[in-house]
């Protein structure tokens, strides 16, 4: 086996570990944004009295840990949160890594240089956050609404909550778009390639 063919075969293998990896990231992700409020709702179904949703009044045993439980279920959807956002930057790095490895075998019909363009600010594969952060930080404005009372500061903090990470995932899809995608392409050498190629940049 020439040199050559050793490249080859060892690039081959480097892509399949590489999309075996971003399989199992993805279905992760997606398990887990699915699950999250799920199990949320079985938990404020088996915490709080229906009379919390009318007047902020519980008169169950757990009332008095409704402040305690709320406070760490918006620790936990918070990190939640920040691992989704290093789980969508990982998933970049992978995607940009993927075409680098397609063009250096040739294929101009790869499932990441083929990827199809977002509908949304050119990011079909990070959007989903701005549209999930509801979904991964959906509980949160619950939890955070469990951990407040009266009713009013329940509901104030549940909405400021919502806009306040559905900007902040808007800014980091922003700033993934317009630093981290062209410092991976920069680093991989993928703007040459595609020139040199005549196959589109995913952005």
């Amino acid at each position: 086996m020439s040199d050559t063919e050793k490249n080859e075969q060892n690039i081959r293998t480097i892509y399949q570990e590489l999309c075996t990896s971003y399989r199992s990231i993805d279905d992760f992700r997606t398990k887990l944004l699915g699950f999250l409020p799920l199990a949320t709702g079985g938990i404020f179904a088996f915490l709080i009295d229906p009379k919390f949703f009318v007047d902020g009044k519980a008169e169950t045993a757990t009332n008095h840990l409704l402040p305690l439980v709320g406070s760490l279920g918006a620790m936990v959807t918070l990190g939640l949160y920040a691992f989704e956002i290093y789980g969508i930057r990982k998933c970049t790095a992978l995607i940009k890594v993927g075409e680098h490895l397609e063009h250096k075998l040739g294929s101009q019909h790869g499932q990441f240089t083929a990827r199809p363009d977002g509908v949304l600010l050119h990011q079909a594969s990070h959007w989903p956050l701005a549209s999930s952060t509801p979904r991964c930080w959906r509980p949160g404005p619950g939890w955070r609404g469990m951990a407040a009372s009266p009713r009013k500061a329940a509901h104030t903090w549940a909405v400021a909550v919502f806009l306040a990470f559905f900007l902040l995932s808007l800014v980091f899809i922003v700033w993934l778009r317009r630093s981290e995608i062209p410092r991976l392409e920069e680093t991989l050498g993928l703007v040459g390639e595609v020139q040199a190629s005549g196959l589109r940049c995913h952005k």
